[in-house]
């Protein structure tokens, strides 16, 4: 561990060019420090994190951007994973633990009356280089359980005042090559008795 007369404090190294360098893994958490290992160069946080807020509140992980902030992405995913597996941008899963709402991913926009911007909840452009099958999105839902499923459920509501076009869905194609292009395809299976929506 070097301490320099700067301020700067280095652990692994002697040589830290910032206030705090830790050079390997690190573990925070007083059930994790002392019985799980980092991952290698990584980290592991038992408890909350707040980036650009000091109230992460019961997040794992809270992020804020304040309007003085320059970034303007929460968060930017790259993957150039270059092997033959499965790549994903963004994964989540959520355990069957629990009976109340689960969402995988919710999505909420905020505008102001005097804002002409245009806001997307979901937007997806893709560049479908190559031979394969593409997907703006891809949605599977197994038949375990009985309640209502929706592969895609979109709500879209305008005021009486608003003069402008709604639209709940809307889906541009450009068809370069000569692969079959789908905009929207709904498959509703057989089985069950209740009534099936496709949209």
């Amino acid at each position: 561990m070097s301490l320099r007369g700067d301020g700067r404090l280095g652990i692994g190294t002697n040589t830290p060019f910032n206030t705090l360098d830790v050079e390997g893994g690190a573990v925070i958490g007083a059930t994790y420090s002392g019985t799980n290992a980092a991952p290698s160069n990584g980290l592991l946080v038992e408890g909350s994190v707040g980036i650009g807020t000091s109230t992460p509140g019961t997040n794992k992980l809270q992020l804020d951007l304040s309007s003085a902030d320059t970034q303007t992405t929460s968060i930017a995913a790259a993957n150039d994973y270059s092997g033959a597996s499965a790549k994903n941008g963004f994964s989540t899963t959520l355990s069957s633990t629990g009976t109340g709402q689960k969402v995988g991913i919710y999505s909420l926009v905020n505008g102001t009356p005097a804002s002409a911007a245009t806001n997307y909840g979901f937007s997806n452009i893709m560049s479908p280089f190559g031979t394969g099958t593409v997907y703006g999105i891809n949605s599977g839902i197994s038949n375990i359980g009985t309640g209502i499923r929706y592969g895609f459920y979109n709500n879209v509501e305008g005021s009486a005042t608003n003069t402008s076009s709604i639209t709940g869905v809307d889906n541009i194609i450009n068809a370069y090559g000569t692969s079959t292009m789908i905009g929207t395809r709904n498959y509703l299976g057989t089985v069950g008795t209740t009534g099936a929506t496709g949209s």
